[in-house]
């Protein structure tokens, strides 16, 4: 298990990935005690992180005595423990097995094959989702930073929607790069008979960071490659 790179300005990550043999196969949320988990009840920063996060197929949500593991947004099973989580100490216990049947469904999930275009439509649409929106994020992250005097030719995915303008589609907005990537992304995060579910935008190869094209057929003095 491992935290998340930290983007608190975003707040929409897990806090937590889990990796099984080698690959991340789930996410973990914790939230403060006495939360409630049901999303019905969300509001704010829990709502909106709720409607990112929802489409991913084996997440859990926890306030540390509830536990509720979500596949692609339904609840598939839920466990409690009994005790004060702030004052029980080694008096915090399960109540029965749920705990065990959900931590051991949690750690066992593994994709689905896929066998039919149908079925990798309906698969790859919410990494699609949740790639776009991650995008859009990451293009406000840095405009922001850019806003506080960072450099704006440092800025991956800034580059990379001012190069798809430059080259491809001058009036491209920032959704329309974000759903472009996105469809791209996941299309190829895809293989036969699995689709992989990244945790978090990948950022744009090397050189095309490296090297931000001003207007067609030129670019600044300090690109390399």
């Amino acid at each position: 298990m491992h935290g998340e790179a930290p983007l608190a300005e975003l707040g929409i990550r897990p806090d937590y990935a889990i990796r099984v043999d080698g690959a991340v196969t789930g996410y973990l949320e914790a939230k403060k005690p006495d939360l409630s988990l049901d999303p019905s009840t969300f509001r704010g920063h829990n709502k909106r992180q709720w409607e990112q996060l929802r489409d991913l197929p084996d997440l859990i949500y926890t306030n540390g005595t509830e536990w509720r593991l979500y596949r692609r947004g339904e609840l598939a099973s839920l466990a409690r423990l009994s005790g004060d989580l702030r004052t029980a100490g080694e008096r915090l216990v399960v109540v029965d097995d749920g705990f065990e049947r959900l931590a051991a469904d949690f750690l066992a999930w593994s994709p689905r094959p896929i066998t039919s275009v149908s079925q990798l439509v309906i698969d790859v649409a919410p990494l699609c989702r949740l790639l776009r929106s991650s995008v859009l994020d990451q293009l406000a992250a840095e405009s922001n930073a850019i806003r506080a005097g960072a450099d704006e030719w440092e800025q991956p995915f800034t580059g990379l929607v001012r190069d798809w303008r430059n080259l491809l589609l001058p009036t491209a907005s920032d959704e329309t790069f974000a759903d472009g990537y996105a469809q791209t992304g996941s299309a190829s995060s895809t293989r036969p008979g699995s689709v992989r579910w990244p945790a978090r935008p990948s950022a744009p190869p090397a050189t095309a960071a490296a090297c931000r094209w001003s207007a067609p057929g030129r670019r600044p003095a300090s690109c390399s490659g």
